[in-house]
């Protein structure tokens, strides 16, 4: 076997015979039931691990380039072989399985860590995952009593030394429209101050408190709309009204965007909105590799742009 596929899991490789198949990101994405814009990600990152080109990209596709070709064609006779092996030494479902709970906000468990999972599971077959979704202050409150393995956060979480944290990216926000909106592209604060934003709002046990969205622009200057206490609801309000706005992470709109049902509004003056998200994992409980491979996830999931 070439050196080279050392560091390559049978799920990469999957995907390169796959590709090869099928010659285009979009029809293998609905195949596989994931964005195009994941699984180019996961290509680059495979052909980096490869230290060469699989596929010349252009407006019109991809195209296997002869050394991609040569690796299609080894991937398919690994696979073979793994699949040959398997079904006479593993049997998977009598495996004891190991399950992981992961603690996360609401659209970090439904835009990230969800979408992950199932490739996870592929590389880590003795996987299940416990997905809870929790405000802020829950997420520290079960990680403090051993409820979980595994947080993702936005900003630095306050945990014990027994958790290793680490800084897998940034969640960066912008400006949200239904395609059906008056405003497009560009635009000012005059126009934007004309229509109602949707408006994060909290309920704490004794009241409702309003939340920050993280706009530049002050609640003062700006007409209430709906409320909602999570993001996804919110975007969900904007997609459907036509004419309310929300200022929101772009990996909560990215599907709605690539499916020409939101648009992304550019203020000119107003400064970039990011903030950084963590991976923690229990040190004793979860392995490095396994982490490795997770932040790496979480960092290709949130760092791609919308377009």
């Amino acid at each position: 076997m070439d050196g080279v596929f050392e560091n390559i899991t049978l799920q990469e490789l999957a995907l390169v015979q796959d590709l090869a198949r099928q010659s285009s990101l979009r029809s293998l994405g609905r195949t596989r039931k994931l964005q195009a814009s994941y699984l180019s990600k996961a290509l680059r990152r495979i052909e980096r691990k490869l230290g060469t080109s699989l596929v010349l990209r252009s407006s019109k596709g991809i195209v296997f380039t002869p050394e991609g070709m040569r690796i299609a064609r080894v991937a398919d006779e690994i696979l073979r072989s793994a699949r040959g092996l398997s079904s006479k030494t593993v049997d998977v479902k009598a495996a004891p399985q190991t399950l992981l709970s992961l603690a996360a906000p609401r659209f970090i468990c439904t835009e990230i860590i969800a979408p992950l999972a199932e490739s996870l599971r592929q590389s880590y077959p003795h996987f299940r995952f416990r997905i809870l979704d929790m405000a802020p202050d829950q997420i520290a409150a079960a990680a403090m009593a051993s409820a979980c393995e595994i947080v993702v956060t936005v900003g630095s979480p306050a945990l014990s030394a027994a958790w290793d944290i680490r800084r897998c990216g940034k969640l960066e926000w912008g400006l949200f429209a239904s395609s059906r909106h008056p405003l497009s592209g560009t635009v000012t604060e005059a126009q934007i101050t004309e229509y109602p934003f949707v408006v994060p709002n909290y309920w704490t046990g004794e009241s409702f408190e309003r939340g920050s969205d993280h706009c530049p622009l002050p609640w003062e200057a700006r007409i209430a709309g709906d409320e909602t206490s999570a993001i996804s609801s919110a975007v969900e309000v904007v997609r459907r009204s036509g004419m309310q706005l929300v200022f929101a992470p772009r990996v909560v709109c990215r599907t709605w965007v690539e499916k020409a049902e939101l648009k992304e509004l550019r203020v000119p003056h107003w400064p970039p909105v990011s903030k950084n998200i963590y991976v923690g994992v229990r040190a004793d409980r979860v392995k490095k590799v396994f982490q490795k491979e997770l932040i790496s996830r979480v960092k290709e999931s949130v760092e791609f742009p919308v377009r």
